[in-house]
């Protein structure tokens, strides 16, 4: 379209030239004749560029987009994936070559879904090849092999699944899957150690035990990184409910002022153990319109409602009360001052 008005507009001014010429030198018919052979050849020109910015348009679109805080979400090239193959019976050296072409068209990614190709691409390797998976040295590939190690893994590869855990936190599905929490139990407690980011299945596959060394390092991870999922797998736990709590209060106090998720998160479970500025901003996650925190909204309103000692609508009973409230250890709740 952009092309097609850029040639009206080229054949208007040509035309409009050549009527401008004096009265006497008026344009022939062969001068009209060229004209017509030159626009026709410039049409063709233009038609040929038109189709090159649409595919390109197309392309940025298949590959990145926007969300509306200016995100720029960036995918793989499909038509470069499409051109990656696997033969039927693959070699040693095949299977590191078609890891490499993967691992090179998605290393510029910062978008990853359980729907994209390349978690189907991976499930196509035969299983004998987990140990050449796992070991892939390329970080773009992680996230997909962690969406794809389930279906490749079975009873035979315990070793492997052990060794390389805490590098591949989705192996914890395989380590529940075949009960092999006991020989896996050194990974299990070091990954809670040292990383913020496991899943919640390893949390509570941890926690189900019920260990003493277990527990500790569930305490340990909770002081760095807490959610109210998190806490409610820890309750179950023997650990006595002062050190849950003092865990739980450390974490806000790191975090308070961090990261909007993060300060969320932790506020929902210190409020839970009557700290009042975590009520406080529990309150603000309450009343706050903004759509990017319906999710952490939702999962709030529950535990805001629970520890309120409030009757009929919670929030409306924490307006009018904000100012003359204390926590009661008894009731775990907060309550109205004249009434403690």
């Amino acid at each position: 379209m952009r092309a097609m008005k850029f040639l009206f507009a080229v054949t208007c001014l040509s035309i409009t030239s050549l009527a401008q010429q004096g009265p006497f030198d008026s344009p022939s018919l062969e001068d009209f004749q060229a004209l017509q052979r030159k626009m026709s050849q410039l049409e063709k020109k233009l038609v040929l560029l038109e189709k090159k910015l649409t595919k390109i348009e197309k392309k940025k679109k298949s590959t990145s987009s926007f969300s509306h805080d200016g995100f720029v979400s960036k995918k793989a090239d499909p038509e470069v994936l499409a051109k990656i193959t696997l033969e039927e019976n693959p070699t040693e050296e095949s299977v590191r070559s078609y890891l490499a072409k993967i691992g090179k068209a998605s290393q510029n990614q910062n978008s990853f879904s359980t729907r994209d190709v390349q978690v189907s691409m991976l499930r196509e390797i035969p299983s004998k090849y987990l140990k050449l998976v796992l070991s892939h040295p390329g970080h773009s590939l992680n996230i997909y092999i962690g969406y794809a190690i389930p279906d490749l893994v079975d009873e035979t590869h315990k070793d492997l699944v052990i060794k390389y855990l805490l590098q591949h936190d989705k192996l914890v599905d395989s380590v529940i899957q075949y009960d092999w929490v006991d020989d896996a139990w050194a990974s299990l407690l070091i990954g809670l150690k040292r990383d913020n980011h496991l899943s919640r299945k390893w949390i509570s596959v941890v926690a189900e035990q019920d260990k003493e060394d277990g527990n500790k390092a569930l305490l340990d991870y909770a002081t760095r990184r807490i959610d109210n999922e998190t806490l409610q797998m820890i309750k179950r736990t023997s650990l006595p409910k002062a050190e849950i709590k003092k865990a739980v209060l450390n974490n806000w106090k790191m975090n308070q002022y961090g990261h909007e998720w993060e300060v969320s998160n932790s506020a929902i479970c210190a409020v839970q153990y009557g700290d009042k500025a975590a009520l406080l901003k529990t309150a603000e996650l309450m009343m706050s319109t903004d759509e990017d925190q319906s999710y952490n909204r939702k999962r709030a309103w529950p535990i805001f409602s629970s520890v309120l000692d409030h009757n009929g609508n919670a929030l409306d009973w924490y307006k009018a009360n904000k100012s003359n409230l204390l926590y009661d250890e008894v009731k775990e709740k907060f309550i109205i001052k004249s009434e403690g």
